[in-house]
């Protein structure tokens, strides 16, 4: 069977100027059941005051510990939840304001993988009644008639056997669920992709294929990502851009290859150097940061940074203050991709951090803290004017300072000792 699938949209010049996803200051929270009759509510703040951008073609990797809001995020995104506060725009529309039938338009142009496939498949129906739901959805699209021979199409652009559509889910391994999952996705050839850590249940040898899978489809439709994962060298291999998030928050954002080589936020350092890969690979070594103490509660957050009760160069400013975006000037010639430097636009995403503007100083502080603060203060709080593509920035006081701290061959910090390492 010859596959006829083409993908045959062309982006307007208005659609190119802009992004076709953007945050502003995006909030969600959840309220728990009062342990007592009485008493107030604890709330969850599973995101605070994200803010970004993705353009068409691109693919915006999101890394974070578990509990961040990456999964959370990619929920909004794809229109499963809607945010508490602020606005998701797509091609430039609110899709928090659309009717029922403008919203049934907008979740055809974005869907979403799940991360675990046997649990996102109905066991009761056949791999073709999978596949083919979404048309069903959105009638008009395909008709009856033709249906089954477009689901065979789809079940061989993902590597499936068409004859195999008349299975059910639990008759394939989990790698050939997971294209099934793939499949139904881009059934609707839709503009935006989430994948919400759509290779974690899988083999190491199986992963490499759902990867150059997804890389392939990106190339053949011109989709765009929005890519979660907790593998790091594989969101270093798929994604343009980098966001890490903390505990609800954005700390930092840039170029791929900035990112990883020139981080610029403790954080994103310390998530790194766990991994063995990254830190010793390619004829580098990058130091390995061992973070002490758990996360914190999203139900009482720490003031201030975040990040400041596991961060090793947490000074006084950090509990009082709200970090906002600092600028950093690029350190490398490349951008993008390690292996695809400087190829194309990438729309480049503004963030935010909740709280007042963190202009003002304490009389204790360093001149190389009060230096990053200046920076930061070009930056007003809860901006998402666009920037020059390849911006890098970090939510960071220190940001200026990171570099040289983290760099990709320097020795071992103070904090870090062999038992911990151990």
């Amino acid at each position: 069977m010859t596959t006829t699938m083409t993908h045959t949209r062309t982006a307007t010049a208005a659609e190119a100027a802009t992004p076709l996803l953007e945050l502003r200051h995006v909030s969600r929270t959840y309220r728990l059941k009062r342990p007592l009759p009485i008493g107030p509510h604890r709330i969850v703040s599973a995101l605070d005051d994200v803010s970004l951008r993705l353009g068409d073609g691109e693919t915006l990797g999101v890394i974070g510990e578990s509990g961040c809001g990456k999964s959370t995020l990619g929920r909004i995104v794809s229109g499963l939840e809607a945010p508490s506060s602020g606005q998701v725009l797509f091609s430039g529309e609110d899709v928090t304001r659309l009717g029922k039938a403008e919203r049934k338009e907008m979740r055809r142009n974005i869907q979403l993988i799940f991360q675990d496939p046997s649990a996102s498949l109905d066991p009761r129906k056949t791999v073709g009644r999978i596949v083919g739901e979404p048309f069903e959805i959105h009638r008009g699209l395909v008709s009856p008639e033709r249906r089954r021979a477009k689901v065979g199409e789809l079940l061989e652009l993902v590597g499936l056997n068409p004859d195999h559509a008349d299975r059910l889910p639990h008759q394939f391994s989990g790698g050939q669920q997971q294209r099934i999952g793939i499949a139904r996705g881009i059934a609707l050839e839709p503009r935006l992709l989430v994948c919400d850590e759509a290779v974690s249940a899988l083999d190491v040898s199986v992963r490499a294929q759902i990867v150059n899978l997804l890389a392939d489809l990106q190339r053949e439709f011109g989709m765009s990502y929005l890519f979660i994962a907790h593998d790091l060298q594989i969101v270093e291999h798929m994604s343009d851009r980098i966001l890490t998030m903390y505990l609800g928050r954005v700390v930092e954002t840039g170029p791929t290859r900035e990112v990883y080589e020139n981080t610029s936020h403790p954080y994103t350092g310390a998530l790194l150097s766990a991994a063995p890969e990254l830190r010793t690979g390619r004829g580098i070594e990058r130091e390995h940061v061992v973070l002490s103490g758990d996360p914190p509660s999203p139900i009482d957050p720490p003031s201030g940074c975040r990040f400041r009760t596991r961060c090793w160069m947490a000074t006084e400013i950090c509990a009082t203050t709200v970090p906002q975006p600092v600028t950093i000037a690029g350190r490398s010639s490349g951008s993008g991709r390690p292996d695809d430097a400087g190829s194309g636009e990438s729309a480049q995403l503004g963030t935010a951090s909740a709280g007042e503007d963190s202009g003002t100083a304490s009389a204790g502080e360093d001149s190389g803290s009060a230096s990053a603060r200046d920076a930061s203060s070009t930056a007003s709080a809860g901006t998402t004017a666009a920037q020059p593509a390849g911006t890098h920035t970090a939510a960071c006081h220190f940001a200026a300072e990171v570099p040289a701290a983290l760099s990709l061959t320097t020795t071992a910090h103070p904090t870090t000792t062999p038992e911990e390492t151990r």
